[in-house]
């Protein structure tokens, strides 16, 4: 290590928020090459705190656009191109990663998301999914075929 910085909070008890330095000799540390290299550390705790004082910390977390919900197993790898899609037509999308039942991932949905995206057989086989506004329990059926122009 050679140079090191830290900076600390002007307000408040004057905590450090983050720090870091360089640290050219540490991939030599374990056995690569002589690298050159920066790192940093950011205290999220300590950060949260300073933020929460100055009132600049969100209350709760922002509801996603949508919560793709996998009715059945074999569909497992749909529901990851149907987010990806939504991903890329810029709406903030997350989906079970558990292999959870129908049922815990309607709860999740609920609990985190605007809208539900259901893909279910019957649906798949049909080209359709559907669309269940969380607020409302409204649900539509949207084609498949790509997910930006009804998102």
């Amino acid at each position: 290590t050679s140079s090191v910085f830290e900076a600390f909070a002007r307000s408040g008890d004057g905590r450090a928020l983050f720090g870091g330095g360089r640290y050219d000799r540490l991939v030599q540390l374990f056995g690569g090459p002589p690298t050159p290299a920066v790192g940093l550390a950011i205290g999220d705790q300590t950060l949260e705190q300073l933020l929460r004082s100055a009132g600049r910390w969100p209350d709760g977390e922002p509801l996603l656009d949508f919560y793709v919900v996998v009715l059945a197993p074999e569909l497992r790898e749909e529901g990851i191109r149907l987010t990806s899609e939504l991903r890329a037509a810029g709406h903030s999308v997350d989906r079970d990663l558990m292999g959870r039942s129908a049922a815990r991932q309607l709860r999740e949905a609920g609990r985190r998301a605007r809208r539900a995206v259901l893909l279910g057989p019957r649906e798949f086989e049909r080209g359709v999914v559907l669309v269940r506004d969380l607020t409302t329990g409204d649900q539509i059926e949207r084609p498949r075929s790509s997910a930006a122009p009804w998102a």
